[in-house]
């Protein structure tokens, strides 16, 4: 068997010097990890991996200063459904993770964890026909999400500590990197309307 390693590259070289992050002594196919996300902290990744029996994917961090290269903390998403890997968000300042949960029945469920924290101390903060990409406020406060069936998408802002539905902003679609700055507008891609 092989293995698989999560890199750390300069974009910037002709022939990078990786850094491994994460090793598993694992073949392509078979390897528990299925995605990353940095931490704004820059030693820690959020980790979206394999459940050790079955086919089910689940949150976990690692801090990339840990030995062995396989070592990750413990589990922070629900036993049941699945994490969607490209739902993986950490706030601005790191101390939340959000990322959205399918369930069997394909079910959609948004919730919130702690950075360094654990699966008990993760909540559903929204449900229903969620698209896979929230997008952070810049104060790290709210989240917006998309719901519904495509040409028909409505955007919801949520209160992450609470799951507090601030605003219903639609129609539109919104992606990762939707908030202004300012954080006073949100850009949605939606349907022409004439």
């Amino acid at each position: 068997g092989g293995h698989v390693a999560l890199l750390a590259q300069k974009w910037h070289e002709g022939a990078p010097r990786a850094a491994e992050l994460y090793r598993t002594a694992l073949t392509q196919e078979t390897s528990p990890l299925r995605h990353a996300v940095p931490h704004p902290d820059g030693c820690t990744v959020g980790l979206v991996l394999r459940e050790p029996q079955g086919d089910g994917l689940f949150l976990a961090e690692r801090d990339v200063r840990w030995d062995p290269l396989d070592r990750v903390g413990p589990r922070l998403s629900p036993a049941t459904g699945n994490v969607l890997p490209e739902s993986v968000r950490y706030s601005p300042d790191g101390s939340v993770i959000v990322f959205i949960l399918e369930k069997d029945g394909g079910e959609r469920e948004l919730w919130a964890v702690p950075s360094g924290g654990s699966a008990d101390r993760a909540v559903r903060i929204l449900d229903g026909a969620l698209t896979s990409e929230p997008a952070f406020s810049p104060d790290g406060r709210r989240v917006a999400v998309s719901r519904g069936a495509v040409g028909a998408y409505e955007t919801v802002v949520v209160n992450v500590e609470d799951g507090t539905v601030e605003s219903v902003v639609g129609p539109g679609l919104v992606g990762p990197q939707s908030w202004h700055p300012s954080g006073e507008y949100l850009l949605l891609t939606a349907p022409d309307p004439v």
